[in-house]
């Protein structure tokens, strides 16, 4: 546990014993601990009675912990986990970044998702010409959509989402309840798409219906005692009271702190996404994002249309687009938080276009030296560890402040 002592001014944290010692004037803090779902590992599937009849030496807590346990973890490596995935592509004139991410889908270690390509409507540009002649060539199950303005990101994005969940079977039965988004710059690792369908299974129980979205991280999560500085946000300090954290619920809020806390690659629910679809497409419109061209951004329209929906001090606004807004909504109907694994499943390649020096991508952490589909990141563990090491992150703002 973490133990906080305050004397004449100066903080002293004691972390498994070692002291932190206050020297500025805020700090923020972020404790990776309060672990959900099964708070423990089952015991194995050897576990038997003694006799017919009677009991081993389990408590019935500990029986019963092992019931939810082992429920836990059958239904993520159950069917349900495999029911078939929606997957949107969103593309525009990033041909070499768009190749990658279309490879990666051919390598991934399942096969239950049908790809659907949207490439924005830019006339007379060869580059977004190659794109889309890219994509037909790809022959995706769920087709190429091309619309017949440029929409722009937000717009395509919302028009994406809104065409895979109206798909139908000939019987009209919905085609799919669960949906992953990607961007031509999002590069997944080759079980990206198995791990995102465990996240969603895990996020639809019962002690996750405050999960908005899931989606694997770009950077690894900070390990315990890092500080990490930004120079529009106060200093972080990550505090870990389990190391054993797997994966990890984050408040979205949290987005604006935290470098490895993105919105990309996400994945959601039907369930969660007819939530907010209706808030959404207004805030869209009132902010104008859903028509605006990206350079030409009405910013104090959108900040405003943010802080009518959320709390102003929850900190969306600071960040004037559709990502942050998408989340914002989320908020505002009570699902405050995002599932993700610790350790990264993806990368971030899209240095073109993000108007952005390379050597401030860099150090954002988006050029990793290994890229996120040459990455050797085992997910068999995935099923156990949601359900016995899955952790909250939260973040607290101290004074005075605290470094190492």
């Amino acid at each position: 546990f973490l133990i906080i002592l305050f004397c004449i001014g100066v903080s002293i944290f004691y972390q498994s014993g070692v002291p932190y010692i206050s020297v500025r004037v805020e700090h923020a803090v972020f404790y990776l601990g309060k672990k959900r779902l099964i708070t423990s590992t089952p015991p194995p599937r050897t576990h038997t009675r003694t006799g017919a009849g009677t009991k081993d030496a389990n408590s019935n807590a500990s029986e019963n912990q092992y019931e939810s346990a082992r429920t836990c973890i059958d239904k993520i490596r159950g069917k349900e986990s495999q029911s078939r995935i929606a997957v949107a592509v969103l593309a525009a004139n990033r041909p070499q970044y768009f190749k990658k991410v279309l490879s990666s889908l051919q390598q991934q270690t399942v096969t239950n998702f049908d790809v659907f390509l949207f490439v924005d409507h830019i006339p007379n540009n060869n580059d977004n010409q190659a794109t889309l002649t890219m994509g037909e060539k790809f022959k995706p199950a769920g087709g190429v959509h091309v619309p017949v303005e440029n929409y722009g990101i937000a717009r395509l994005t919302m028009w994406a989402v809104e065409t895979m969940f109206a798909s139908k079977d000939r019987q009209g039965n919905n085609l799919y309840d669960r949906i992953l988004v990607l961007e031509d710059d999002h590069l997944i690792g080759h079980n990206y798409i198995e791990a995102m369908g465990m996240l969603l299974t895990a996020a639809d129980s019962d002690g996750m219906q405050d999960v908005a979205v899931v989606n694997g991280n770009y950077i690894n999560t900070p390990t315990h005692g890092t500080t990490i500085s930004k120079s529009k946000t106060e200093s972080m300090l990550m505090i870990r009271d389990d190391d054993e954290c797997v994966f990890q619920v984050a408040p979205l809020n949290a987005m604006t702190h935290l470098n490895s806390h993105n919105v990309w690659a996400w994945a959601t629910t039907r369930k969660k996404w007819d939530v907010i679809h209706d808030t959404l497409k207004e805030a869209m419109h009132l902010s104008g994002l859903d028509r605006d061209n990206y350079k030409q951004r009405n910013k104090p329209l959108i900040n405003k249309v943010m802080d009518d929906i959320c709390d102003p001090n929850a900190g969306f606004s600071n960040w004037k687009g559709q990502d942050w807004m998408r989340a914002c909504v989320f908020y505002s109907k009570g699902m405050k938080f995002k599932l993700q694994p610790t350790r990264r499943l993806m990368s971030y390649i899209g240095q073109d276009g993000l108007h952005m020096k390379k050597e401030v991508f860099q150090k954002a952490g988006f050029d990793p030296v290994e890229e996120a589909d040459q990455l050797k990141v085992s997910v068999d563990q995935y099923p156990e560890d949601l359900c016995s090491k899955t952790c909250v992150l939260e973040k607290h703002l101290l004074e005075p402040s605290l470094s190492r």
